[in-house]
């Protein structure tokens, strides 16, 4: 998130059994933003995530760890993809993994099953690959497969790449 970003959320208050709650919370975020009685937060740093605190009406204060995530971060994986397709290294830019999940995993094999690289998106921010294997070295002109998988979500999405050095 960046200064001046905004978060829509919303609050369910529940008791100890479980049963929803008719409460509005006054809330404070601990020099992360501010949040408007319309559930919206509004950042005023890039930190990944806010302490907030919810005080009800006898002062008794509930405070919770609020994740934001990347600006255009999907709440799932069903619409990720890499592009271009095919990749050329004349084009002077990466192959970039989109519409991806916090916590969500890429790992890229050869056509033979062989472990490429393996890069992750804490935040759901966009997949930016340099076209490199784990020792950074350049891979070669070839098809190559990934996985797309989110362990928070139980989604595995899969692909190719095609790579023209």
């Amino acid at each position: 998130m960046h200064p001046g970003d905004t978060l829509p959320f919303t609050c369910v208050s529940v008791d100890d059994l479980g049963n929803s709650m008719s409460v509005t919370p006054n809330w404070n975020v601990a020099g992360a933003g501010t949040i408007s009685a319309l559930g919206v937060m509004q950042a005023l740093g890039t930190a990944p995530n806010a302490t907030v605190t919810a005080s009800l009406a006898n002062n008794d204060p509930d405070t919770a760890t609020v994740d934001i995530l990347a600006p255009g971060a999907a709440t799932d994986i069903s619409n990720a993809y890499a592009y271009p397709v095919p990749w050329k290294s004349t084009m002077g830019k990466p192959v970039t993994f989109t519409n991806l999940a916090p916590d969500t995993h890429v790992r890229i094999f050869t056509a033979d099953g062989r472990k490429v690289v393996e890069l992750y998106s804490t935040l759901g921010e966009q997949i930016l690959w340099n076209v490199t294997n784990m020792n950074g070295e350049h891979v070669a002109s070839w098809v190559y497969f990934y996985i797309i998988d989110n362990p928070t979500t139980h989604q595995t999405k899969k692909g190719k790449l095609v790579i023209i050095q």
